[in-house]
């Protein structure tokens, strides 16, 4: 019978699991049991079947099979199969559980396997620096895709892209860009609503987006519900975030994203992208009313007009 120091065991950073030739669990150790609904008498003296169904339902057994066949080593690597077992993930992760890598290695006493080792380590600070680096790539190809389209000098195709490629970027339920016109904010583009709000119009002095342009400045809500300042407009929103549209120190507008938290979690909201994407447009406002004042017969723009606070606002 299979039976390593319980001390040694428990000292280990990781899950570890003792199973004999039969695949009953012998031992398990404390990082595991941590981790675990149930006590350890639970766990002991069943299959790693019984005692973890889900590896049975996941196909994994079959693992334990090749292992014995072959008395090698074997990895389970988080890239194919996530984790090993469905465990909680660690707060403050954001994760919907916790990445895990296995590792199954087969103990032979005197040239007899007599069982199979099993590891499992958590994986979540390196799944954590692939989301991040691929939220990066991501931001990088939603910018590359609004300056290819400052090309065509099209304000109306821009103005669509930004809110499609942003929305797609931060996984918004919604997301809408809003111009400065005659001293209220107009949508002038939007994405993600059941029904379109391009043409609507709010005045300056409600809703996150007007608190934003009298600001100047970004800001960002967790939870829509607890916040005095919020238009309700989408149902499903639970976070916002706005970022004004500034050009020099002019404020030609405010791009909103909306959505629901729970599904992605606040650590991925990002004002300082949202308000790289903001510049860009802003720039590109700018180019695009050069563009028009250089050439008499284009009408694809207009003269950008400056956000100012109610008692002040610049004639059109």
């Amino acid at each position: 019978m299979l039976n390593y120091d319980q001390d040694m065991l428990d000292a280990w950073p990781a899950g570890v699991i003792v199973a004999d030739i039969e695949l009953r669990v012998q031992q398990l150790n404390r990082w595991l049991l941590e981790r675990l609904p149930n006590e350890r008498a639970a766990y002991v003296g069943r299959t790693l079947g019984e005692a973890f169904p889900e590896l049975a339902d996941r196909s994994l057994l079959a693992a334990y099979d090749l292992v014995i066949e072959q008395r090698e080593a074997l990895r389970l690597p988080m890239d194919i199969h996530r984790y090993w077992l469905r465990l909680p993930a660690s707060a403050g992760s954001e994760l919907p559980e916790m990445p895990q890598s296995a590792h199954l290695i087969p103990l032979v006493v005197a040239g007899h396997l007599e069982g199979i080792l099993t590891v499992v380590e958590d994986e979540t600070e390196r799944r954590r620096t692939e989301l991040q680096l691929q939220r990066e790539i991501d931001t990088l190809t939603a910018l590359h895709d609004i300056d290819r389209a400052l090309a065509t000098l099209d304000l109306q195709a821009c103005l669509q892209i930004i809110v499609s490629r942003t929305r797609a970027l931060f996984r918004g339920e919604n997301a809408a860009l809003l111009l400065c016109d005659a001293g209220r904010l107009t949508v002038a583009a939007d994405a993600g609503y059941e029904a379109s709000v391009v043409g609507q119009t709010i005045e300056l002095d409600a809703g996150v987006t007007g608190w934003v342009v009298r600001k100047q400045t970004s800001a960002l809500v967790p939870d829509v519900t607890r916040d005095v300042r919020y238009l309700a407009i989408d149902p499903r929103a639970r976070s916002e975030m706005a970022a004004p549209l500034m050009l020099r120190a002019d404020c030609l507008g405010v791009r909103g994203i909306a959505r629901d938290l729970a599904a992605v979690g606040v650590g991925t909201l990002k004002p300082l992208t949202v308000k790289k994407v903001a510049g860009t447009f802003a720039r590109a406002r700018a180019m695009m009313s050069d563009a028009s004042g250089s050439s008499r017969g284009s009408t694809r723009c207009q003269t950008p007009q400056r956000c100012s606070s109610p008692s002040s606002v610049t004639p059109p």
